[in-house]
């Protein structure tokens, strides 16, 4: 059986590195996606997921990420059954990421994200320039 899931998004809270009484690394936060399809009313979906990282996954993800970050997780869906305080029994559903990637640029203040753009465009424009 195959169980992978990567997903991009922006990070919706600001983040904690919890820790184990054994002194493991956690984090648990969410992560924004965006549905690619724009109906005609011009509201895009946005479907909120739940990421869990343990060890040095949450290090990293705890020293460079933070709220509004976009972030590309890679990893495998869970599905975490328990029974509730009033005994109705629930699932907890979330990615648990082996691996986080950077998905943007990190922006210095007052810096604008056109430097990538106007790289792309230099490209398409001296296309003819390229050796192969």
């Amino acid at each position: 059986m195959l169980n992978h899931i990567d997903v991009m998004g922006r990070i919706t809270y600001p983040l904690e590195l919890r820790k184990t009484p054994s002194d493991v690394s956690t984090i648990t936060f969410t992560i924004a996606c965006d549905d690619d399809y724009t109906p005609k009313d011009g509201e895009k979906d946005t479907d909120f997921i739940r990421v869990k990282a343990w060890r040095n996954t949450a290090d990293f993800i705890a020293k460079f990420f933070d709220k509004g970050r976009m972030i590309a997780v890679s990893g495998r869906l869970k599905a975490d059954n328990y029974t509730d305080k009033e005994g109705n029994k629930r699932t907890d559903t979330y990615i648990l990421a082996d691996r986080a990637y950077f998905a943007d640029s990190k922006k210095s203040e007052g810096q604008s994200t056109a430097a990538s753009t106007a790289f792309s465009e230099e490209v398409e424009a001296n296309e003819s320039e390229l050796p192969f």
